[in-house]
């Protein structure tokens, strides 16, 4: 590429995203026609201003806290996605009848939410003895419940909750594993709709205790202009260089997925800008597509802010989550490696360049805009280690971004802006809220029929306590339950079934749960149904197929860092300061040497043949390899080290030749 060309980059800024309900209202008339958009715009803030509320100032009553979130995030969902049945809109009255269902469940849900606040203390003391009153009210509440997490999170989900509660009344009537003795259907709703085993259990504690909250942060933080700073920040750290704008799609999304925690929401902040640069730079748009959908399906592993499910797993450890974050470094580091170093090969491969000057923005002018913007995620991190409940920290560092962003004119938040920010975050934890709900059906029903003890004995049994075995099964069920559906539904239910088994074959329990983790993650790029992957081939106009076939080829050491970190927990920081120095190199060779292999090029414009690159994934298999000791882990490395040294002497005396042969030829 001529340096003089110039490749226009779209000025694109945070406040660009969809507008929010209460901007449309601002911009129009009253009229009653809007009556829906006034709903969704003031159950979203004012439920936003409670979660901010119960940060600073503590939460209410367990029952009533949480049912009161899930009752706005129902009544939202079915605003924002009403019912859509085609074969009935066909008829005269269709829409009106679709409109009339979708307002019942409504007022449904308020009825019900009223009920339980009325007299909460006696429902609660009412456990194990519930009357019909609670009963009707239970099965309405957890119908409504699943048909709004169908419209949001898919039928996937839905189908394992309906299944894993109701074989607990049927269990006289099952075979295998799901045999055991029914229960009554007055117990059965006892347990998923008042006690905290069910759609009000651990799953919901954590999203209204922490990850709203911090997705009210990221929103916020996106409305100062974070995002384009970000990629502007990546512009210049990385654009000059071969494939440029593919590394710049990398660190970007590593930065925007602290912010976002969202695959799909990654793809469409940075993808929208760093997919039309990398085809004009000259990658094909389904490789394109591909390195955008990987960069951000990692963005829900990158410290400090990683996605909602990384809250579940620490609460589900006991652990604070910021040392849960602080373990994940080097696990989230080798990802992005990994996807960096096969992004240099193919620009090797293809013979690309990076950027023109004209094209990339100074370093001064950027860091001017934006650098303050780094101060709450500094502080975040700080009210953390500090000690502070990841609810008052984020509240803490909404009221410090609020503050810092007012330091310039470009990233000030008016009251609307702020407002905006709220609801939007609101919007944001739509789907993961219903999911977590549906989850925790999904638990109390399997805990109540003591199908997780048994499925923990026949694996074990089948397995015979082989921990590879059980990885692999457990990586399987991740990547399939993950085809449609979100991560965080993906790990409760993985770890739910798959958890003690894992740990009962000798897998310390924060490898385990981020074993699951990652596989949930991966699941995302991962074909037939690749969400990742599909919006970003919304963007670059390549087969969806294609691109998650491509998404998977460079994201393929993802696939294999979970199993490194099981087999060397010291990649979690669980060892000596010597031990996870020489797991922490033996990786990185590791991941190199992967990349190498696939892509067919060592070191700097090296490309190698077949026999080479059969080397290479031994060399790396070897690294990770379970029974491998400290001794053989550095006879590795060593060799390595060697196999650099004949590569970079051979490439010395092929130029000696070519130099050689042109002073012949003019001789």
């Amino acid at each position: 590429m001529r340096n003089s060309e110039k490749i226009e980059i779209r000025d694109t800024t945070d406040q660009d995203v969809e507008e929010s309900a209460l901007e449309v209202l601002l911009k129009s008339k009253p009229n009653i026609k809007d009556l829906k958009i006034y709903v969704v715009c003031v159950l979203a803030i004012l439920l936003g201003l409670l979660h901010l509320h119960a940060g600073m100032y503590g939460q209410p009553h367990f029952l009533i806290y949480r049912s009161i979130h899930v009752s706005i995030i129902t009544i939202l969902g079915i605003f924002l996605k009403p019912l859509d049945m085609g074969f009935i809109k066909k008829y005269k009255y269709g829409k009106l009848l679709l409109c009339i269902i979708d307002n019942v469940m409504i007022l449904s849900i308020v009825i019900v939410q009223i009920y339980i606040a009325y007299d909460v203390d006696a429902l609660c003391l009412r456990g194990g003895a519930i009357s019909m009153t609670d009963v009707i009210a239970g099965t309405i509440y957890i119908l409504i419940v699943l048909e709004a997490t169908r419209r949001w999170v898919g039928p996937i989900m839905v189908v394992l909750a309906i299944f894993f509660t109701t074989q607990n009344l049927i269990a006289d009537k099952l075979f295998w594993i799901f045999r055991g003795a029914p229960t009554s259907y007055t117990v059965f709703i006892d347990t998923l709709f008042v006690r905290t085993e069910g759609i009000f259990g651990l799953p919901i504690y954590v999203v209204t205790s922490f990850v709203v909250l911090f997705l009210i942060f990221a929103a916020i933080l996106r409305r100062t202009g974070a995002g384009k700073f970000f990629i502007d920040l990546s512009l210049v750290l990385t654009g000059r260089y071969r494939g440029g704008p593919a590394k710049t799609a990398i660190i970007s999304s590593a930065l925007l997925g602290m912010i976002s925690g969202s695959s799909v929401a990654n793809v469409v902040g940075t993808g929208s800008i760093t997919i039309p640069l990398m085809k004009k730079t000259g990658y094909d748009k389904t490789f394109a597509g591909a390195v955008e959908a990987v960069a951000s399906s990692g963005g829900q592993v990158m410290p400090p802010i990683m996605g909602a499910t990384a809250f579940i797993i620490a609460q589900n450890l006991r652990i604070p989550y910021i040392y849960f974050a602080f373990c994940s470094f080097i696990a989230a580091f080798l990802y992005f490696l990994s996807v960096f170093v096969i992004v240099d090969f193919e620009s090797i491969k293809r013979g690309l360049k990076g950027l023109p000057t004209s094209s990339i923005p100074s370093l001064g002018p950027v860091l001017k805009k934006g650098a303050h913007l780094f101060i709450p995620i500094a502080a975040l991190v700080y009210f953390l280690v500090a000690g502070y409940t990841p609810a008052r920290a984020s509240f803490m560092a909404v009221m410090c971004l609020i503050i810092v962003s007012s330091f310039r004119k470009e990233t000030r938040l008016s009251v609307v802006g702020l407002l905006s920010s709220i609801e939007k975050g609101i919007k944001d934890i739509i789907s993961v809220s219903l999911a977590c709900a549906v989850a925790g059906m999904i638990i109390g029903g399997i805990n109540f029929s003591g199908l997780g003890l048994r499925v923990t004995f026949i694996l074990s049994e089948m397995t015979k306590g082989n921990m590879f075995l059980l990885l692999i099964v457990a990586a399987f069920v991740a990547i399939i339950l993950g085809m449609g559906v979100t991560t965080t539904a993906v790990y409760i239910t993985v770890a739910t079934l798959m958890a003690a088994p894992l740990l009962r074959a000798g897998i310390i329990p924060i490898a385990a749960h981020m074993f699951i983790f990652y596989f949930g993650v991966i699941s995302a790029i991962t074909p037939p149904i690749a969400m990742a992957a599909y919006a970003a081939s919304g963007i670059s106009g390549a087969s969806p197929g294609a691109t998650g076939k491509a998404a998977t080829k460079i994201g393929v050491a993802g696939f294999i860092i979970p199993f490194m970190f099981v087999y060397s927990p010291e990649l979690l920081l669980q060892g000596t300061p010597s031990q996870i120095f020489l797991a922490f190199i033996s990786a990185c060779a590791g991941v190199y040497l992967i990349a190498a292999a696939i892509q067919g090029v060592f070191l700097s414009k090296i490309i190698v043949r077949i026999r080479y690159r059969i080397v290479f994934f031994c060399l790396a298999i070897l690294l990770v390899y379970p029974s491998l000791t400290e001794v053989k882990e550095i006879i590795v490395l060593l060799f390595f080290i060697l196999l650099v040294i004949y590569f970079l002497i051979g490439r010395k005396r092929k130029r000696k030749a070519n130099s050689e042969d042109i002073v012949n030829h003019y001789e």
